[in-house]
């Protein structure tokens, strides 16, 4: 269960920046998806083929399905906290 607190909260606080950093673009909304998604990839490419201390040599059978659906979640919450952001922070004092 850490490990989804870890990747909500990870992507939650990409969309956050990528929000505050970025003007309102739609580029910006896909960026909010897309750094999630990718930092995910790299965490699990790592994980599966560059950690020392992974033994398991099954790996590398689960980590596209865990990318698809893991990676799927973070890109969302991203893109959520993104559009809650613009909608309700940034956009409060017009």
């Amino acid at each position: 269960m850490l490990i989804w607190a870890i990747v909500l909260c990870g992507s939650a606080l990409a969309g956050l920046l990528v929000a505050y950093l970025l003007p309102y673009r739609k580029f910006s909304f896909y960026l909010a998806g897309a750094i999630p998604w990718c930092l995910l990839l790299a965490a699990l490419v790592y994980t599966v083929y560059l950690d020392p201390n992974n033994t398991d040599g099954n790996d590398g059978l689960w980590w596209i399905i865990v990318q698809l659906f893991a990676g799927t979640i973070a890109a969302g919450t991203g893109m959520i906290v993104w559009h809650f952001i613009h909608r309700h922070v940034l956009d409060s004092g017009r």
